[in-house]
């Protein structure tokens, strides 16, 4: 007997044109994030100190980019209707090949060039896409293979009770920082950091299409006034909770009994990314601007790879790939450059991607 609440007889509160849309926003602010609020990250001779009040200021809002894709990973799985092993599969080793394609193509003049030589720990860390410096920001490859294994053991919880649910993640994720607090360790304290603050937003986004929490909130929308008092509301939705972000705080607290700290995490992007994201969707809704739309739905359909393709202007060959970023000299110009490199390079690596991908289609 089908469930009538099933998300899978559900449909996503936007299209497929709304999510490239989103992709390609979430992978501009990506890369503004990256190449324009981290002047720490550019090599020596590169330095604009006119920009460093932007960065400071800029830094921790664009870094939204990371939670809007977290959130539709957690959002698109309330609608998958396929057996969750071969789902998870799939998705895991589509992500994966591309990720070892761009791996290759970074790692080759690192070894070449940049002394790169990586012993069987760091062959076996970059192959699984655990931090590392060849694939910087491929972390995220890692992260979302864990999202896929954990939600279907999650989602019985979630869909019974998101209160437990919520609690128990509460819980978990104090663990995890306050062990970090009390015994720092370099190998663990990314990891702990990225799931720690990313893991609840992929869970809230799995809560919010699971319970039509954008289709409720539309609904109260649509009573509201016009299109321009709508447009008006989105708009101030949207900047709130995109500044709202330097918000996050870590308590950490020193119980005094053999150095053990306790430190808790306030994860406001559980509420912010879906309100920014709601936002995002009624402003586009109501208005489109076309080239500017083209722009972010053609930066969405290559996000995957426009993403892992940049790490190569940070990662450990970055003497070499930032001089090619930098030819442009000034940061914003430099920032278009990048996206118009990793743009085509991505319409390229997508051609053999999609062939491989394509076969690991047949075989899951």
């Amino acid at each position: 007997m089908t469930d009538k609440n099933s998300p899978s007889l559900f449909r996503p509160y936007f299209d497929k044109e709304m999510t490239d849309f989103l992709k390609g926003f979430a992978v501009i602010m990506m890369f503004c994030h990256h190449i324009l609020t981290y002047q720490g990250w550019y090599i020596d001779g590169i330095f604009f100190p006119e920009m460093e009040p932007f960065c400071t200021f800029m830094a921790f809002p664009t870094k939204i980019c990371v939670g809007l894709f977290a959130f539709m990973n957690g959002y698109f799985y309330a609608f998958n209707t396929k057996p969750r092993v071969k789902f998870a599969a799939t998705r895991i080793l589509s992500l994966y090949t591309v990720y070892w394609m761009v791996y290759v193509m970074l790692v080759i003049p690192a070894v070449k060039f940049s002394g790169y030589r990586p012993g069987l720990t760091d062959i076996i860390r970059d192959i699984l896409a655990m931090p590392n410096d060849v694939v910087i920001f491929g972390w995220y490859v890692f992260f979302f293979a864990t999202i896929m294994i954990l939600l279907p053991l999650i989602k019985p919880l979630l869909d019974k009770n998101i209160g437990i649910a919520a609690g128990i993640s509460f819980v978990i994720v104090t663990v995890l920082y306050s062990v970090n607090a009390t015994f720092p360790n370099p190998v663990t304290d990314e990891i702990i950091y990225y799931y720690g603050w990313w893991l609840p937003v992929a869970l809230a986004g799995y809560i919010v299409a699971r319970y039509r929490i954008f289709e409720k909130a539309g609904e109260i929308l649509g009573k509201i006034g016009s299109a321009p008092v709508r447009f008006a509301l989105a708009l101030c939705i949207l900047i709130l909770s995109f500044f709202a972000r330097v918000f996050f705080q870590h308590f950490t607290f020193d119980t005094g009994i053999a150095g053990i700290k306790i430190c808790i995490f306030v994860c406001v992007d559980v509420v912010l990314i879906p309100a920014f994201v709601f936002a995002l969707v009624t402003l586009r809704n109501i208005v489109t601007v076309p080239v500017a739309d083209r722009v972010f739905r053609e930066c969405g359909k290559y996000s995957m790879y426009m993403w892992l393709l940049h790490s190569a202007f940070f990662g450990i060959s970055k003497d070499i790939f930032q001089k090619v970023m930098f030819l442009p000299y000034f940061p914003v110009l430099a920032f278009l450059w990048a996206l118009v490199i990793c743009y085509f390079l991505g319409r390229v690596l997508a051609i053999p991607a999609g062939l491989v991908n394509d076969k690991i289609k047949k075989m899951v």
